[in-house]
């Protein structure tokens, strides 16, 4: 809705469908369409390449496909539409960009490439020296108190011989 603001052409792409939404995304789905969004639900991996591909006019693509719980490789229809979104188009990753872990860093075979990510309270540890997807990293306060991370200690587990 900010971006309506700002922008005269604001276009949304759901791979969910309305009736598996949270009552959160129904409320904001519901404010989308009385402003008049265009939010399209692809019923087919075939459809949702598609709209991929036609995101070559737009000026920026804000991806929020998939969240920090990511384990294992993307799997379709989200795998095939990071591979179809246009290169050459600055994009936004919400919290993480689709296809990075955000505990081990891994990258599977398909991952934004993010120029900026917005990514709430602290980095995931999964970020550290992945600059290459994440773009710039921009922490925002979403009110966690502070005292919630004063003991937090982070280990990441490696073959690795150090």
């Amino acid at each position: 809705m900010l971006l309506q603001n700002k922008i005269k052409n604001v276009r949304v792409f759901s791979l969910g469908k309305p009736e598996s939404f949270s009552d959160d995304a129904k409320h904001f789905l519901s404010i989308c369409r009385e402003r008049n969004i265009d939010v399209s639900f692809p019923d087919s991996l075939k459809s949702s390449i598609e709209l991929a591909k036609d995101y070559k006019n737009c000026d920026l693509i804000i991806d929020a496909l998939l969240g920090t719980g990511l384990n294992g490789p993307v799997g379709e229809p989200v795998a095939s539409v990071i591979h179809h979104l246009p290169k050459d188009i600055p994009i936004v990753s919400v919290d993480i960009p689709s296809g990075l872990n955000g505990t081990s860093g891994e990258v599977g075979q398909e991952c934004i490439k993010a120029k900026q990510t917005i990514t709430f309270a602290r980095p995931k540890i999964g970020m550290k020296n992945r600059e290459e997807y994440t773009g710039e990293l921009i922490v925002t306060d979403i009110g966690i108190p502070e005292i919630c991370f004063d003991d937090e200690k982070w280990y990441k587990l490696t073959h690795q011989k150090l």
